[in-house]
């Protein structure tokens, strides 16, 4: 008696949880598509006829991946009842907490409503050739969404450029394999006599050229601001502030937190988003390891 007492208990447990998973897939996408479009509010009132360009940088796209796809260990089980087998599942995992401490959660709190104007058309969020070729030397995992469920602000696609794109860096690595993406483009902006350029990269350094040549371009398409979460880049800008080319830009570069907190954008947590357009496991539970995505590494060529 006692036995068929707990095993109904059980298929009970088993019920109200499968019935509120099936609730959250329900309802919770919609509920959180109403609270990031009135988080956006008065962003979009302000922004209303005008949809400022936007040059957004690399490190921005690796932290708008907010959710990745991960094995879901379940313990050991008797195949055939006799050979032990791992057993598992793959699920949507956050990559952050609610309320994440990590140093880039505050930025990051700022990127679904960003994501959310340039869905809309209030911000044209734009990348570059430069962006793209400066990616082309790291594994796509690094600022793609590239396993099954998981999740990108920005979508699966690339960002529309702002001035084209250099194929020489895709195709060039092939014919000269001693040539690497990075080479061919540190070549390139070795050859460069831009005069905004080159005083840019005299204020900020060699070690900041490829900085320098985005910034270059936010000025030159006259956009709003550079997008970057390259803190080391912040401060250099805040310490040549008083310099006159720095000074004399129209463009700015901003932190998603300080062109978030400009537009009157509200924070929203990402792990909000955890159920919209999924259709398979989701484990709003657990995040990855300390936080930080899943180490990206380059296929071998």
């Amino acid at each position: 008696m006692l036995k068929w007492i707990k095993r109904l208990y059980a298929r009970r447990v088993r019920w109200m949880k499968a019935k509120s998973e099936h609730l959250r897939f329900k309802y919770l996408p919609g509920i959180a598509q109403r609270l990031l479009h009135w988080s956006t509010w008065q962003a979009r009132k302000s922004l209303a006829g005008n949809a400022p360009l936007v040059l957004v940088d690399s490190s921005v796209l690796h932290h708008a991946v907010t959710h990745e796809t991960v094995w879901i260990d379940t313990g050991e089980s008797l195949w055939g009842g006799v050979v032990p087998i791992n057993t598992g599942y793959m699920a949507r995992v956050p990559v952050h907490r609610f309320e994440s401490d990590v140093a880039a959660y505050s930025d990051i709190l700022f990127l679904p409503g960003l994501a959310y104007l340039g869905k809309l058309g209030s911000l044209r969020l734009r990348t570059s050739a430069e962006l793209m070729a400066e990616r082309e030397a790291h594994p796509p995992a690094r600022f793609r969404a590239t396993g099954m469920f998981d999740h990108n602000l920005f979508g699966g696609g690339e960002l529309e450029s702002v001035d084209g794109r250099h194929w020489d860096g895709i195709f060039g690595s092939a014919i000269e394999p001693r040539r690497s993406p990075r080479d061919i483009q540190q070549e390139r902006l070795a050859a460069s006599d831009d005069p905004l350029y080159r005083a840019l990269l005299e204020v900020l350094g060699a070690k900041n050229s490829q900085d320098a040549w985005h910034i270059r371009t936010a000025e030159v398409h006259e956009m709003l601001c550079f997008l970057t979460m390259d803190h080391r880049l912040i401060r250099a800008m805040r310490a040549q502030a008083r310099h006159p080319v720095i000074k004399n830009l129209k463009t700015r570069v901003l932190t998603p937190a300080e062109l978030g907190k400009e537009l009157d954008i509200l924070p929203f947590p990402p792990l909000l988003l955890s159920y919209t357009d999924a259709s398979y496991p989701v484990r709003t539970d657990v995040t990855q390891i300390d936080e930080k995505r899943r180490p990206a590494r380059r296929s071998p060529r």
